[in-house]
């Protein structure tokens, strides 16, 4: 099994600064192999670093993920959004949402379980179908 790096990025950077970390990683890394790596910029910056990483074995990933397909979820973002941006990853259970925002782990339960496993490949598991935009 190849080993998987992910940076998740959280609240810094902003589209330019993004931009401009991605091009110095993609010279960093140039070479390397036996290796995944996977970045998790903020929600603002996927739809830019998407067409930075065409041609490049770095993968996107989303920082969080809502379990509905889509409804009135302010802030929230469902697996479909997403893969629509690239996406190939997604991270979820994280500590400072439970310590800052209040929310139980429960909370990440989905209350329909079907319909988060029929969405898991949209994001939740790595997507071999998904082009990245060029």
């Amino acid at each position: 099994m190849t080993p998987l790096i992910a940076g998740n990025w959280k609240m810094h950077m902003t589209i330019s600064q993004a931009v401009a970390l991605v091009l110095k990683i993609k010279d960093l890394i140039r070479g390397v192999g036996n290796v995944e790596i996977a970045i998790a910029p903020p929600f603002t910056a996927l739809y830019h670093i998407n067409y930075l990483l065409a041609e490049s074995s770095i993968r996107l990933c989303g920082q969080d993920v809502f379990w509905e397909k889509n409804g009135a979820y302010t802030g929230a973002i469902s697996p479909e959004m997403l893969k629509d941006v690239g996406c190939q990853y997604v991270i979820i259970g994280h500590s400072e949402r439970r310590q800052y925002f209040r929310q139980a782990r429960t909370a990440r339960e989905p209350p329909q379980p079907s319909e988060l496993q029929r969405q898991e490949d949209h994001a939740h598991r790595r997507i071999t179908k998904n082009k990245r935009a060029k």
